[in-house]
């Protein structure tokens, strides 16, 4: 990371929410909250918000990275989400790196459409060795294939119990009935 640079990073950039990003959009797709996803704003969802304002801080950053061996990762959101945006507002993002460190920097990051602030806060990126990160992913994802591998010899699979079951009622059940 060139700390010259990042430390005089400044941007302001325009984003146009779209209509598939709002909270009902967003929550419709995930499996916890479809059967209530009908209830909620068609706001410009939070979980969007954050996406946006990652990107604008990560798109500042890739200038002053060595991209053929640097990556740089998320490590902390602190944001307000203070009021709703509708789908097709005009948003201003500004934001400037507030502290660096040796391979962190902390932007301050403020959004805002026609009508005032909807969104201010930190968001921290670390760059990290490309290398490095595809290893420790590597080593999650043998992780979890080996423990998949142990359980699965361990533990009845789901299509198994299904394979056992017959059509016909337990003794003891048709007995009852």
């Amino acid at each position: 990371m060139y700390h010259q640079g990042v430390s005089e990073i400044f941007f302001e950039q325009f984003y146009i929410v779209p209509a598939s990003q709002t909270a009902r959009e967003l929550y419709a797709t995930l499996p916890h909250s479809r059967h209530f996803s009908e209830l909620l704003s068609e706001g410009f969802a939070t979980a969007y918000l954050v996406a946006v304002m990652e990107a604008v801080c990560m798109q500042a950053l890739q200038e002053h990275i060595d991209i053929n061996s640097e990556t740089v990762v998320g490590t902390s959101i602190k944001i307000e989400h203070c009021a709703p945006t509708p789908a097709g507002a005009r948003l201003k993002l500004r934001g400037w790196v507030e502290q660096i460190c040796t391979r962190h920097a902390t932007f301050h990051v403020s959004a805002n459409d026609e009508h005032g602030v909807i969104s201010e806060g930190t968001l921290k990126f670390a760059v990290v060795r490309q290398k490095n990160m595809a290893d420790r992913l590597e080593h999650k994802t043998n992780t979890a294939r080996l423990e998949l591998i142990q359980s699965s010899a361990t533990y009845a699979r789901p299509c198994d119990v299904i394979d056992d079951v017959s059509d016909e009622l337990p003794l003891s059940l048709a007995k009852a009935s």
